[in-house]
């Protein structure tokens, strides 16, 4: 019996092991990546699972606008790529309909706190992401100023020695101008030298000014489309409160109702006469 088991445990392990090591593949995954459907996927079962409980479903669809905004932000650093915006868009659209969609007063409210809380932390990174890539767009073409080591020759006329010479040419002799000398500190003595350190290169993506323009637009939009949904979550907020005081009179006047309603049961049987 022992051996049957153990037989088992190494089929299901060897059948469940290339899953595994997919889903742990995809999970830093991007739009344009091999295994990003794999991961939507993933996000599509873990969804379908959670249907029993609508709670449980928007607290997961929450966490998923979190993964949509790290996708568009990777590829808008990375790629100067605005097409994950629109879907990170999509995720918090679909969040709000969940939202909206409890039956339950407490969880609805505390949902709608928690995807407010998340667009303004969304918005805030949105402005820092905005001025990342406006700082890296690339410049203008421009003809570099010249540099000492550019021109190490210069020629300078030299002027008539006299008026007898009035006639004659001026000699170009060449002026030599010294190089530079090097802002480096000297090693020190009986050491080795210095060495100097450099910052690596960002890796933020050198944008051209036209797809800056897009990228900037992008962003205002998308800015734009958040600040509507988090108006329309607090503005149905307001609505619950100020119908709150309403709904639990009405809710305390049909339990009056159907207890008076209900036969009186006081848990013993009437005596007979």
């Amino acid at each position: 019996m022992r051996k049957i088991f153990n037989f088992t445990s190494w089929i299901l392990l060897f059948t469940l092991a290339p899953f595994a090591v997919l889903i742990f593949l995809s999970q830093n995954s991007v739009p344009g990546d091999l295994f990003y459907p794999i991961k939507r996927g993933m996000e599509g079962i873990v969804l379908a699972a959670a249907s029993a409980s609508p709670a449980t479903r928007v607290a997961f669809r929450t966490d998923l606008t979190e993964r949509r905004f790290k996708e568009a932000e990777r590829l808008l650093l990375a790629k100067a790529d605005t097409s994950a915006l629109d879907s990170f868009i999509l995720e918090v659209q679909s969040t709000q309909t969940e939202v909206d969609a409890l039956s339950n007063t407490l969880q609805k409210s505390q949902a709608t706190d928690r995807l407010i809380a998340k667009i303004d932390d969304y918005q805030t990174k949105l402005v820092q992401l905005e001025i990342q890539t406006q700082g890296s767009s690339a410049p203008s073409v421009n003809q570099s100023p010249q540099t000492p080591q550019e021109t190490i020759f210069q020629q300078q006329a030299l002027p008539p020695s006299g008026a007898g010479q009035a006639g004659q040419s001026a000699v170009q002799q060449p002026k030599v101008t010294p190089l530079p000398q090097s802002t480096n500190p000297p090693p020190p003595a009986g050491g080795q030298p210095t060495a100097v350190v450099q910052n690596p290169p960002s890796q933020t993506a050198v944008i051209a000014p036209e797809q800056q323009r897009i990228v900037s637009e992008t962003i205002t939009t998308t800015k734009i489309e958040l600040e509507k949904i988090k108006k329309d979550l607090e503005e149905k907020k307001r609505e619950r409160e100020e119908r709150k005081p309403f709904d639990s009179a009405q809710d305390k006047k049909e339990k009056k109702e159907e207890k008076e309603k209900r036969p009186e049961r006081n848990g013993k049987n009437p005596q007979k006469d």
